[in-house]
């Protein structure tokens, strides 16, 4: 049996084609194609100009592209094996687990210890409207994200692997791309309500760390399971706990600016735990790859 928890380069059994070169190309034209997904979309915006608000041909095309570039690259390579596609919820339990308890008890550390430094006012929350919307806006989530992680997770990560390139570009590379594909979506898909309290641009940067500090623990759990799936419930439980604490904002206002450090998916102690436990699946995973290479 094939132990689960093989180095980076290995984890996704990928295949041994003989032309790395094309290899190579594919990749770098995915990425290409991917910056670029969100400005194409803008363009066809500005021919498309009767369109339902928030909902224009424009953010379909920025949010399929990468897919579709991904799925038309697979078909060309003929392999499938890295794309995630499989479950495997019997070999990746531990992934699964991860994955949907990650945010939950993030949510509950973090508001616990705003509460007790007094930055929030916990009689003020809605429990049940914070939690209504967060699993009404799950499924909405869940299918967006199918979108974005068989192109990141199932498509970018399993290629970057194939360079054998060393962790830490893998995490850099993946989370940048990753982050950078928003450029359109924050510079002029969303409206200015949004960026009351900071510009696009800075929006736009801090979106970045995100995805980049965030890229360690997604990563992983795609390595662990040699699946997309739990990867797409992370990333969906994230949006949905984000989601119910932007609808119920009112409820939810920290004092003395201390969201930057206590908010649940941004925050920078949420960052620090989640970074946390990418590092500790990183570590496990060399641990017992090492322990399956002595035997």
């Amino acid at each position: 049996m094939l132990n689960p928890y093989n180095k980076l380069h290995q984890t996704s059994e990928l295949p041994k084609r003989n032309s790395k070169t094309s290899s190579k190309i594919n990749l770098l034209t995915f990425i290409i194609i991917t910056l670029a997904s969100g400005w194409i979309g803008v363009f066809v915006d500005r021919i498309l100009t009767e369109q339902p608000e928030g909902y224009s041909a424009g953010t379909g095309i920025w949010l399929a592209l990468p897919l579709l570039c991904a799925i038309i690259f697979r078909i060309r390579e003929k392999e499938w094996k890295s794309f995630g596609l499989a479950l495997n919820i019997r070999q990746g339990w531990s992934g699964y687990a991860v994955a949907i308890l990650t945010y939950p008890a993030i949510t509950i550390i973090t508001v616990l210890l705003a509460v007790c430094f007094g930055y929030i006012d916990v009689s003020m929350i809605s429990w049940t409207a914070l939690i209504s919307v967060a699993l009404a806006s799950f499924a909405g989530n869940f299918i967006k994200n199918i979108f974005e992680e068989f192109a990141w997770r199932g498509y970018l990560t399993p290629r970057l692997l194939e360079c054998c390139l060393n962790d830490w570009l893998i995490y850099g590379i993946s989370g940048l791309v990753w982050g950078l594909w928003h450029t359109a979506y924050y510079m002029v898909f969303l409206g200015d309500e949004y960026f009351l309290t900071s510009s696009r641009l800075e929006t736009l940067m801090f979106g970045c760390f995100v995805t980049v500090t965030g890229s360690i623990l997604f990563v992983e759990i795609y390595c662990i399971t040699k699946s997309v799936w739990p990867c797409v419930i992370l990333h969906s439980v994230q949006n949905s706990i984000s989601t119910a604490f932007v609808v119920t904002s009112a409820s939810t206002q920290y004092e003395g600016g201390a969201q930057v450090v206590f908010d649940p998916v941004t925050g920078i102690l949420s960052i620090i735990i989640l970074v946390g436990v990418g590092l500790l699946i990183r570590k496990k995973r060399i641990a017992l790859d090492n322990q399956y290479i002595q035997h």
